[in-house]
């Protein structure tokens, strides 16, 4: 018979070889890819799709601001024509603007035998400054609105505008504001005999004032 020592031996040999249960084969949930994280190559794909998401959101961005200058510069220039519009019927007297496509401003001057412009607080308009774009363009050209609107690559255009004591105006013209990227250009039409201004933007070749947002 054996005795309890030479038991526990053979009870402690058999323990030493068996086998290992499943259970404790399995790893712990998580711990591979704990250990393992993320490859290089996984991660320098997941870096360049966000720079690309980044940029195209950046682009966007970008796009929308310039919009909205060109369209606060020209939404800006048919509120100070209005304005000239109002001290004509104020003053009782014509008042004549002369448009500057090159230079991009409107200016208040003398008008026949006027020695001096209609007194204004704000004579001179630079549609620049009135965007906040350095590049932004202005096109004059004395034309209705039954007429197909002139290309606007770069400022052009030299021309006066009147409007008399009755608020009216002799001369059609159509103002077209441009800035590079955005698309269509705004534009400003003076309709004579009434003086109506109407504001629209570029669609084909007409000044569209149903399309002014």
């Amino acid at each position: 018979m054996n005795s309890p020592s030479t038991m526990s031996q053979l009870l402690a040999a058999k323990l030493l070889f068996a086998p290992t249960p499943p259970w404790c084969q399995q790893p712990l949930a998580g711990a591979h890819r704990s250990s393992e994280g993320y490859s290089l190559t996984e991660l320098i794909v997941a870096v360049a799709i966000i720079a690309i998401m980044a940029g195209l959101a950046l682009h966007s961005f970008t796009n929308r601001a310039q919009a909205e200058k060109l369209k606060t510069g020209t939404q800006s220039m048919a509120a100070w024509l209005d304005g000239v519009r109002q001290l004509a019927i104020q003053q009782s007297e014509t008042c004549a603007i002369r448009v500057s496509g090159s230079g991009g401003t409107l200016l208040l001057e003398p008008y026949g035998s006027q020695t001096t412009a209609c007194p204004s607080n704000t004579p001179r308009f630079d549609l620049k400054a009135a965007s906040g774009a350095t590049g932004v363009v202005l096109c004059a050209a004395a034309q209705g609105p039954t007429t197909a609107a002139p290309g606007c690559g770069s400022g052009s255009g030299n021309l006066q505008l009147l409007f008399t004591p009755r608020g009216t105006s002799t001369t059609d013209a159509l103002l077209q504001t441009r800035l590079e990227g955005v698309s269509p250009n705004r534009c400003i039409q003076l309709i004579a005999p009434l003086g109506l201004l109407r504001i629209g933007r570029v669609v084909g070749s007409n000044c569209d004032w149903n399309k002014a947002s």
